[in-house]
């Protein structure tokens, strides 16, 4: 067999033609309920905004190789 994209072997096939794929996820932070009623008790309609605090987003990256023969997706 002969290497054509990579120096990363197929498990499955035994393919040369691997490539790396990174996906992401992504998670929004919302809006925290309990914190804006608090902030509504203790401050009026404008404490409503205190339901944004503290919420934060994160992401997640997962990086994995793909063989362009078999379609099996394997880490490396």
């Amino acid at each position: 067999m002969s290497k054509k994209n990579s120096s990363v072997c197929c498990p499955k096939c035994g393919s040369y033609s691997c490539h790396p794929i990174t996906e992401t996820d992504f998670k929004d932070g919302g809006y925290g309920v309990l914190s804006g009623l608090c902030g509504y008790l203790i401050l009026g309609p404008v404490g409503l905004i205190c339901g944004l605090c503290g919420h934060k987003s994160s992401y997640k990256q997962r990086t994995f190789w793909i063989c362009g023969s078999c379609g099996k997706r394997f880490k490396w």
